[in-house]
């Protein structure tokens, strides 16, 4: 991991809802453990973290699904694959 400017000073919508999918049936919720990385100021706590900073090599090529509720109450949302264990994860921003 390392630390980002860009991430201490951002504030995002909360974090509703995070899927793994190990296959197109088969769905994960990981919603509290990403909680962890996404840190009680929705900001990443932040850092930049790696891949495997947050999924396991088993999770590697997997999609996953992050969603996020705006003030309104409508939600946002972005969906990727895991990346190779050394990469840096670089969620977008929700504002």
């Amino acid at each position: 991991m390392i630390d980002s400017e860009y991430y201490k000073n951002y504030n995002g919508f909360p974090l509703v809802k995070v899927e793994i999918w190990c296959d197109k049936n088969n769905k994960t919720n990981i919603t509290e453990y990403m909680n962890f990385f996404y840190g009680q100021d929705n900001n990443w706590n932040g850092v930049i973290y790696k891949y495997k900073e947050i999924f396991s090599d088993y999770f590697k090529y997997h999609q996953f699904y992050m969603e996020f509720q705006d003030d309104n109450k409508q939600k946002k949302w972005f969906y990727g694959i895991v990346g190779e264990p050394e990469q840096y994860f670089h969620p977008p921003t929700m504002r």
